[in-house]
């Protein structure tokens, strides 16, 4: 498996290099305008060959010629040879991120720091062994390296997972996903599949679904479902423990029919528990509340004590998937139904479902798809 993935990441490595040598050609903006995106276009210039044609500035007028302000942003956000490079080596990128989607630009028009470095790095001979051997020494010691170290020292369990998936778009989308994780590649521009969740390529949705949509949000994938089947399906039940999203969630979907409603969590026990809330649909159960502002106590559910019949299950929950799953056990058991469960909150995600659904029950067939140009979003299809 170790050869499979270095090579992988070799097909992988070519595949950027050849990507960002079409950048080049490109007019490059570099967002926000202050001393660190200078630095960053020196960098650009000498390390890559990059020429920054324009800054952009958060505010609304700026002086200098060659900084734009985010309004002539908007009106260039519809040109197709523009790249915008996100300067900030913070966590606060996707924030940036967020509002240039906004304007409607592109995912592969925007590059994020962490791109610029990963190509710089991958322009060393040996760096493919090197990192390897640095993940092995630093082990679980480095917090950079982690979820790399957990990976590789349960690759075994990987291949078990990569052998009985079900077609080659799920085996190229799953050992490109390890890959990418293991030397921390931020590019993701060669794996999105659309139609997250309904992805007809794995399976059709029938008119007359019984849907659970675990971690409703603010509603957006029961849109999504009721567009999929033209709203001829059986019931909606939906789980969201979130009070304020839930609120959301509730306005956003009155309108259809047959809809239950849950303002609770899925999990493996029926009771009390702590919640943490987070930004960006990231709030998730936690097991204390560590004096933390954010954390509060929500009402989680067994999935087994609901005694309803779902044919399909959607489960996007930050982390607690596979508790939720365990909570359900007899359900699946019972009624065989089709599932989507994300698998990239937790880095032992990626083989531990996949693992436990086979597991519930041999009957299931396995597909893996990613569903974004971020690390975010890769489902395991079960069906």
């Amino acid at each position: 498996m170790i050869t499979l993935i270095k090579k992988e990441i070799e097909e992988m490595n070519t595949e950027i290099c050849s990507y960002i040598e079409k950048v080049k050609e490109k007019t490059v903006i570099l967002y926000p305008y202050n001393d660190q995106s200078i630095k960053l276009a020196k960098i650009m210039k000498n390390e890559m060959g990059i020429v920054v044609e324009y800054y952009c500035g958060k505010e609304k007028e700026v002086l200098e010629s060659n900084v734009i302000s985010l309004d002539d942003l908007k009106i260039m956000s519809s040109m197709n040879d523009i790249v915008i490079v996100l300067s900030e080596p913070t966590k606060t990128w996707f924030d940036d991120y967020s509002l240039l989607k906004t304007f409607g630009i592109n995912d592969k028009q925007i590059l994020n720091y962490e791109q610029i470095k990963y190509y710089i790095a991958i322009q060393e001979n040996g760096y493919i062994e090197g990192f390897l051997e640095q993940i092995f020494k630093s082990g679980l010691d480095n917090l950079k390296f982690s979820r790399s170290y957990i990976i590789l020292t349960n690759i075994e369990k990987c291949k078990s997972v990569y052998d009985l998936l079900e077609d080659t778009l799920s085996r190229k989308t799953y050992l490109r996903i390890l890959c990418k994780n293991i030397m921390q590649c931020k590019f993701y521009f060669d794996l999105p599949q659309s139609k997250q969740y309904f992805d007809e390529s794995v399976f059709k949705i029938s008119d007359n679904e019984s849907f659970w949509d675990v971690g409703g949000y603010d509603g957006d994938t029961i849109q999504q479902f009721v567009e999929c089947c033209d709203g001829k399906y059986d019931s909606i039940v939906t789980f969201e423990p979130d009070k304020e999203m839930f609120v959301k969630l509730v306005s956003n979907s009155v309108q259809y029919k047959n809809i239950i409603y849950f303002n609770a969590g899925l999990c493996d026990n029926t009771g009390m528990m702590m919640f943490q809330k987070r930004k960006f649909g990231a709030s998730r159960i936690v097991e204390n509340d560590n004096n933390d502002n954010d954390i509060s106590k929500i009402y989680g559910i067994k999935g087994d004590d609901i005694h309803l019949k779902p044919t399909y299950i959607k489960m996007d929950i930050e982390g607690a998937e596979k508790e939720a799953l365990a909570g359900m056990k007899n359900t699946i058991q019972l009624f065989f139904p089709k599932m989507a469960i994300c698998i990239y909150h937790e880095p032992e995600d990626i083989w531990e479902i996949p693992l436990m659904i086979k597991k519930i029950s041999e009957k299931y067939h396995i597909a893996i798809r990613h569903h974004s140009y971020t690390s975010s979003e890769t489902v395991c299809y079960a069906y």
